[in-house]
């Protein structure tokens, strides 16, 4: 199959992990024997510049606003550069598009109307952009939502809590639950540290409160003993009226090896601590994929469909405002237990990109083989 894989959003450069996420997919893609090509729409960059690191092997086209221009300039030139994307995927001639989840466009249309587009859900939209979105544009998304939804042919949700909402279920699409994957043979597995204080890390990026980066303070003030990392923030980032302890380190942004090198000197790794923030109990973040990939033990705060709670490298502590505190004891009996311990590559051998993207393959033929037949997917 050919396969375009439409990305609309944010700078792809600041967000490394979904950028890591996309470039895995499509080597997979490629590898069993399909023919990808990306067409992102990535907000400021010069025309026609590739992003950095990680997309050196494969077809990328580059649709993006003029860099430093007026607010209301920067948008009235994305719609323009959607459409010059939708004009080039239509000139290509996939098979089907593969279609990260976003706000709507009107050139969008197109693309729905003569090909078939499978959607990607990661989240959900109408909590997450109401914190993310200003009001107006907030509104312009509750308004044309459905003019996406409805004219999709299948969707990818990453669990089954999104797969469940009424506001996709309502629309009756062909749908998978495939939680999110990492290529393990892109880390190295690191050995476990040798003695010496507990060393956490989180890794995260500013402005998203549901990562609960505030908790991961108020954590390290109550645990002296133990040393920290944030990676992907700066210090500056975080509420000034957080008093910031001594033994919590910010790294900013990382490269792929100084990331990887950050990781291995840690004994557990932090995922998401306050998803209740935008109103949801399950995710599959990619930066816990990652860490067990290295071989940390895990701390969570929300049901993952891929981990076992009950394994012994994964903390489960519940979803509320107060985890951190009520649960102190269970992160210190946890830190105690797993420190000096690496989790085994077999242990999370189900998580592999090429495991996953398998599955979504599979359903991306079906939905593409079912609209060419012209038959509607069940």
């Amino acid at each position: 199959m050919r396969i375009a894989y439409v990305y609309l959003g944010a700078s792809i450069d600041r967000l490394a992990g979904v950028r890591k996420k996309l470039v895995d997919q499509a080597v997979a893609w490629r590898r069993e024997g399909h023919e990808p090509q990306f067409f992102l729409q990535v907000g400021d960059r010069k025309a026609g510049d590739v992003p950095a690191v990680g997309w050196e092997d494969l077809r990328v086209q580059i649709f993006s606003a003029t860099p430093g221009a007026p607010r209301w300039m920067r948008a009235l030139t994305r719609m323009q550069q959607v459409r010059r994307l939708v004009e080039a995927v239509q000139q290509w001639g996939p098979n089907v598009v593969y279609l990260r989840y976003s706000v709507h466009y009107p050139a969008l249309s197109g693309l729905l109307r003569n090909l078939p587009v499978v959607l990607e859900v990661n989240t959900n939209d109408l909590d997450e952009y109401a914190l993310q979105l200003d009001p107006i544009r907030f509104l312009y998304h509750r308004l044309t939502r459905g003019l996406l939804l409805k004219s999709v042919r299948g969707i990818v949700f990453v669990t089954g809590e999104l797969q469940r909402l009424p506001a996709f279920d309502r629309w009756g699409k062909a749908s998978i639950v495939i939680g999110n994957g990492v290529a393990l043979g892109r880390f190295a597995r690191a050995p476990a540290p040798a003695g010496g204080r507990p060393r956490l890390v989180f890794v995260g990026e500013p402005g998203l409160p549901w990562h609960g980066v505030d908790k991961i303070v108020d954590l390290a003030r109550r645990e002296p003993a133990w040393d920290f990392d944030i990676v992907g923030l700066q210090r500056g980032a975080v509420d000034h009226d957080l008093r910031i302890a001594p033994n919590l380190s910010f790294h900013g942004y990382l490269t792929g090896e100084e990331y990887q090198a950050v990781m291995g000197r840690a004994d557990v790794g932090i995922g998401t601590l306050a998803l209740h923030r935008k109103g949801m109990s399950e995710a599959c973040p990619l930066k816990v994929r990652d860490y067990l990939a290295i071989g940390l033990p895990v701390i969570i705060a929300h049901e993952d469909p891929d981990l076992d709670p009950d394994s012994w490298f994964v903390l489960r502590l519940s979803n509320t405002p107060d985890n951190v505190v009520t649960e102190a004891h269970r992160i210190r009996e946890f830190v105690d237990r797993v420190k000096g311990r690496r989790v085994g590559r077999e242990e999370v051998a189900h998580l592999d990109t090429t495991v996953k993207e398998r599955r979504r393959l599979e359903f991306i033929a079906r939905i593409a083989g079912d609209r060419m037949a012209g038959r509607r997917p069940r």
